[in-house]
């Protein structure tokens, strides 16, 4: 969100704000860049701009009295209490760190959802990722959320897509609810990427632009000083990764199963040892 682009300030499209071309200041004073330090828009590749959205402010927090969730209202009123863990005003585990543009809101407020899509959109954010890393599932907040984007986008506003990271906790369980709520019925079906043959096409190029980067470390630094050297380690691990995320999205989009590529692989291998 801190970055900022300026094109020629002219669109086609007539549901476009424009927001590459905005300037800003915050109340800390700090200014949007302008086009003499980013330059113009970037086409050069495809980029894609990812951002956190927690959504865990849930019914539990209703009746927390303010200002004792509020960290930045806690030192005015008492500036040793942040030094001292014991003090009673830290009455609860958990503290905004100041009050929200907003208000105070919990996650089933679709007001402050639809001003968090509309900025986000504005800042040229691609895709929302909630985050599901401990496991928790936010059903209720996310229905609200989705069907919240759903309804923008059907009275002609634009907000970004949404994804799903989960980690820990039971992740195999977690990534199988989620499928069977909300992928498996379709719901909220212009919200995510398609998995279909001709997204399986972009995504083939793009991993052979990934191919390209990999071979590219290579050739710049020597084989040797590709594998050696920690920095350019990690760089050449990190594009392999590329690669093969790219690769598993191509054996999606095509219905390519494991077992197929299994088979294919096996009889590829033994006819190639048959060859010396």
């Amino acid at each position: 969100m801190l970055s900022c682009s300026s094109g020629t300030g002219m669109t086609s499209d007539p549901d476009d704000l424009m927001s590459d071309t905005w300037v800003a200041t915050d109340a800390l004073g700090r200014e949007m860049p302008q086009i003499d330090s980013v330059g113009f828009t970037k086409d050069d590749q495809r980029r894609v701009v990812g951002m956190f959205y927690i959504t865990w402010h849930g019914h539990w927090y209703e009746n927390l009295a303010s200002p004792y969730t509020d960290v930045t209202k806690i030192l005015n009123e008492k500036p040793e209490a942040r030094l001292d863990g014991t003090d009673p005003l830290w009455k609860y585990g958990q503290y905004h760190w100041g009050e929200p543009e907003m208000g105070y809101f919990l996650s089933y407020d679709e007001w402050v959802y639809r001003k968090d899509m509309s900025m986000l959109q504005d800042a040229g954010v691609d895709v929302l990722i909630m985050d599901v890393t401990n496991g928790v599932r936010y059903w209720e907040e996310w229905d609200i959320l989705f069907s919240t984007m759903m309804k923008m986008r059907q009275e002609g506003n634009k907000t970004p897509q949404f994804a799903f990271w989960s980690y820990n906790n039971n992740p195999v369980e977690v990534v199988k609810e989620l499928y069977e709520r909300y992928y498996l019925q379709e719901k909220y079906k212009d919200k995510w990427e398609p998995i279909c043959p001709e997204i399986g096409q972009n995504k083939l190029l793009w991993m052979i632009g990934e191919i390209g980067e990999v071979a590219d470390i290579i050739k710049k630094n020597g084989c040797d000083e590709a594998i050696s050297d920690p920095s350019l380690r990690a760089h050449l691990v990190e594009e392999m990764a590329d690669v093969l995320m790219y690769y598993h999205d191509v054996m999606l989009c095509y219905g390519i199963t494991s077992d197929e590529l299994r088979e294919a692989y096996t009889k590829k291998f033994e006819r190639n040892m048959k060859r010396w």
